[in-house]
């Protein structure tokens, strides 16, 4: 279905050419269709609201990427409260909660406990297209520094684990 509406999630299709010879923009988007979508890009908004800059074509739909806006959700991973990180789900352009670290398309606004099965309903997201960690989010093992770069000390002494195997054939377990 290659119909857009607002409130959809959507993604850069990276591996179809922009077919209409935009030379600012060599890719197209599509609906996000799978859960975690790494090409996630914004939300569409209010498709009569127009969008600034050029429009050479009429496939160029309004994106959201910051602020306050509509977005379609489902429960594909439980029920959501209010300041729950949202991603793509498995059904095209819908989101749902997010529960591990990935790309996010925003926080949630409103809660939503109950929809019928295999149904979708809109609640309000600030959108912040980013990447998300509950890791990050619940401090666990993370250190800020003065400069307020964040660094998860697990992640970053297994990548100097991870170097020191590569380079030197080192391997630590249980000491050197």
């Amino acid at each position: 279905d290659g119909t857009l509406e607002e409130g959809d999630i959507i993604s850069i299709d990276p591996l179809t050419p922009n077919p209409y010879g935009d030379k600012k923009a060599p890719f197209i988007t599509r609906k996000s269709s799978k859960a975690d979508d790494p090409n996630l890009l914004g939300i569409v908004t209010k498709l009569n609201g127009g969008a600034s800059g050029d429009k050479l074509n009429d496939n160029y739909v309004p994106l959201g990427i910051y602020g306050y806006f509509p977005v379609k959700v489902n429960l594909e991973n439980s029920s959501i409260k209010a300041g729950d990180y949202l991603t793509s789900s498995s059904v095209p352009g819908v989101a749902m909660k997010q529960t591990k670290a990935g790309p996010t398309i925003g926080i949630a606004l409103e809660s939503l406990e109950n929809i019928s099965s295999g149904s979708y309903a809109k609640i309000q997201v600030f959108a912040n297209t980013s990447y998300w960690s509950p890791a990050l989010a619940d401090g666990s093992n993370v250190e800020v520094l003065n400069d307020g770069v964040i660094f998860d000390l697990d992640i970053l002494f297994s990548s100097i684990v991870k170097k020191f195997n590569e380079a030197m054939n080192i391997v630590f377990e249980n000491g050197l």
